[in-house]
């Protein structure tokens, strides 16, 4: 409740009627009531502070995710990408990662003498296949090397709602950036199926 003054100063608070004599006294029908106010400006000066403090926390949060992003990606992620660059056009597994369950697989690859099978990737193709025809057109324009302003330019679309794209796009296919979603695109190119996938999802929209 708001309690302005004659004097312009205004209060914030609350109130409760009360009893001060008893029902057979004189003036016991005299109204009172015990209020506690506090200053409005005060108060508007209190829930500034607490939501610019609420900003701030938020902003610290976002650019801490922000560094540790990079960190996963570069302890991650790069040394994937290094060692996939390095692998032949005949699909062999490339040297060790230093990453335990990769290098695992690499060696299964390696002692059975084989390529990087194709059945690898079938479950990340069956969510390819869940994109709506806007979010394939956005990750095959990613997949072809395309600039952020590039794929902004070439769709005609905003800024805006191309990182609502990404953000279905990495929830359909169960990704978490785009250094991860470059990675499987790096996989798939060397196994010579990205040509196929297209192809599969073209195949079904028609």
């Amino acid at each position: 409740m708001i309690y302005n003054m004659p004097d312009g100063r205004s209060f914030a608070g609350m109130e409760k009627t009360i009893r001060l004599y008893p029902d057979d006294s004189p003036f016991a029908g005299e109204t009172f009531a015990a209020s506690v106010v506090i200053s409005k400006a005060d108060l508007d000066a209190a829930g500034n502070a607490a939501r610019l403090r609420f900003v701030l926390v938020l902003f610290v949060l976002m650019i801490l995710g922000v560094f540790a992003s990079v960190f996963l990606s570069k302890r991650y992620m790069k040394p994937i990408m290094d060692k996939l660059a390095e692998t032949g056009e005949n699909g062999a597994a490339p040297e060790k990662t230093n990453i335990t369950e990769i290098d695992l697989l690499l060696e299964r690859f390696k002692a059975k003498n084989s390529t990087i099978p194709e059945d690898l990737f079938d479950d990340f193709i069956a969510r390819l296949k869940t994109l709506t025809p806007t979010e394939l057109m956005v990750f095959q324009a990613h997949a072809d090397g395309k600039s952020t302003d590039e794929i902004v330019k070439s769709m005609y679309i905003a800024l805006g709602t191309l990182k609502k794209h990404y953000t279905n796009i990495y929830k359909k296919l169960g990704v978490y950036s785009q250094e991860e979603m470059r990675l499987y695109i790096s996989m798939l190119k060397k196994c010579g199926m990205m040509d196929r996938v297209f192809a599969e999802n073209l195949k079904e929209e028609s």
